[in-house]
């Protein structure tokens, strides 16, 4: 059963870049509107895609008995192919830190600033052990992938172990009442990095998350089992529909949203992946053909790109002061391509010795 296509790879790549031109508004605009005010949200769809491959693979596995230490291997070694990246991204930071401080400080004061190093590259700043405000942390957007390390692992052994309670209730309202619960604890469900009772934002963005993404496995399963193939006219309507969608989305990334049509984008993102991967919308044939190499760059380069782009714009506005909005988004993004470039390369080299 196909339920993978270049189409999600290519939306891998335009979600990374409204990330990428969010945090880019965030430390570049100064005054000036960010384009993406609510480029937050391009999160969602990473973690709803992670949660739906998570499912496809644990329904093509065979049952196993430790079923907690299963799932956190199999999240370790996702995690350990963006390694070298998300590693790359934190020690370049500290290194633009250590070697041209803001301020003049001794070489004392220089080492202290290393001192959270080895918790940052150990993926485990979420977890609240970090000795620093979560927001203050050196690559900050590598709170993704550290929520991911702890959530991921906990809702593959709920689906294993509680199989039947999964499907019938925890995968359908589980994530609704998660995230409806961040929007009352803190107004926004982009609370990454503010801490509840038990947890920080961000984990529990990504609970809700991975499980709305597993329900979207077992629909898209469903349908396909089913065989429910439309008619050209119909297929052609559900694709228009999807690019509309999308369109909404984008457009809702740029706005300054209230915290509910948060909740409401975050489904929207949920019913475009389905309708693609389902094979409902011909969405599921873009970057076929000729361009399957071009899609499945732009993929890969994704996650490198999300890596090292917090650092890459530190660089370029400590050592090309002055610049624009628009100038210092191109520069960095043009620096991220290259360098991502050159790190998949070393990468790929050391993978096949």
């Amino acid at each position: 059963m196909k339920t993978k296509n270049n189409y999600i790879e290519i939306l891998r790549f335009l979600f990374c870049c409204i990330i990428l031109i969010h945090h880019s508004g965030n430390l570049l605009a100064e005054g000036q509107k960010n384009f993406f005010v609510s480029g937050a949200l391009a999160v969602e769809f990473f973690y709803i895609v992670t949660g739906y491959f998570a499912a496809k693979h644990l329904s093509s596995s065979q049952d196993v008995t430790d079923k907690m230490c299963y799932s956190t291997l199999y999240t370790v070694k996702k995690l350990l192919r963006v390694l070298p990246y998300a590693a790359f991204g934190i020690l370049s930071i500290y290194a633009l830190n250590f070697f041209w401080p803001a301020d003049p400080i001794s070489l004392k004061e220089r080492l202290m600033l290393l001192q959270n190093m080895p918790m940052e590259l150990s993926m485990l700043p979420m977890t609240g052990t970090i000795s620093i405000d979560l927001f203050n942390y050196r690559d900050t957007p590598l709170w993704f992938l550290s929520s991911m390390l702890i959530a991921l692992p906990v809702v593959m052994y709920m689906y294993q172990k509680f199989t039947d309670v999964f499907k019938g209730w925890i995968m359908w309202f589980l994530s609704p009442i998660l995230l409806c619960y961040m929007v009352h604890r803190w107004d926004s469900i982009f609370a990454w990095g503010s801490y509840g009772t038990f947890l920080y934002g961000g984990t529990i963005r990504a609970l809700a998350d991975i499980t709305l993404g597993f329900s979207a496995y077992f629909i898209v399963t469903y349908i396909r089992n089913k065989q429910l193939k439309p008619n050209a006219f119909i297929k052609l309507l559900i694709t228009v529909c999807e690019f509309l969608l999308l369109l909404f989305t984008v457009y809702s990334c740029h706005r300054d949203l209230a915290a509910y049509d948060e909740i409401f984008v975050t489904y929207i993102i949920w019913i475009m992946i389905i309708l693609t991967l389902s094979g409902l919308s011909y969405t599921e044939h873009i970057g076929s053909g000729i361009l399957s190499p071009v899609a499945t760059f732009l993929g890969k380069i994704s996650m490198p790109i999300y890596c090292i782009h917090w650092g890459t714009y530190q660089y370029v506005i400590k050592f090309i002061p002055g610049l624009t909005y628009i100038n210092g988004l191109l520069i960095n993004f043009a620096v991220c391509v290259l360098i991502s470039v050159i790190l998949m390369i070393i990468v790929n080299m050391f993978k096949k010795k």
